[in-house]
């Protein structure tokens, strides 16, 4: 073979071979790309509020206040401000008919009256999974002229709780 034939044979096998490599099926190559995003919450400032009945039994020849306890229980985001006032829808008076009872609730054991005018307030330092348990005191002053219950039917009055934020 001559050298001619033998550098064309030679080309003619690099090109093939060059051709074939750029024929031949490529490996899947993954292509990515990406982006960035933030993410925001922003807490609510936000209490709820429950409370319970209260119940007493009232002797009008007792020589001291009737008294008995209730909870109104919170639950606020920590660092909430909070101030809880008391409304009576009968101007702190029970009723049963034409009959009715004064009271007044104060603020746990002391004896300063728990109203709007006087709320109970605070700032919740602890967690929201923690109740704030504030103590409703009932107080029914001694001596009221009242005659007693009659058929079940107690002397009521609605009091509501507000929580201001």
């Amino acid at each position: 073979m001559r050298r001619s034939s033998k550098i064309a044979v030679a080309v003619a096998a690099v090109a093939a071979a060059a051709l074939g490599v750029g024929l031949a099926p490529r490996s899947a190559e993954a292509a990515t790309a990406a982006s960035t995003f933030t993410v925001t919450a922003n807490v609510l400032t936000a209490c709820t509020i429950a409370s319970t009945n209260i119940t007493a039994n009232y002797d009008p020849n007792a020589t001291v206040a009737t008294t008995q306890t209730g909870n109104v229980t919170l639950r606020c985001t920590r660092g909430t401000g909070y101030s809880v006032g008391l409304v009576s829808a009968h101007g702190w008076t029970m009723t049963n008919g034409a009959d009715t009872l004064s009271y007044s609730i104060l603020q746990g054991a002391t004896t300063t009256p728990w109203t709007t005018a006087s709320p109970v307030t605070g700032t919740n330092t602890g967690t929201f999974l923690v109740p704030i348990n504030l103590v409703a005191t009932l107080s029914i002053p001694p001596g009221q002229d009242v005659p007693g219950t009659v058929a079940g039917l107690p002397y009521t009055d609605t009091v509501t709780a507000t929580v201001t934020f």
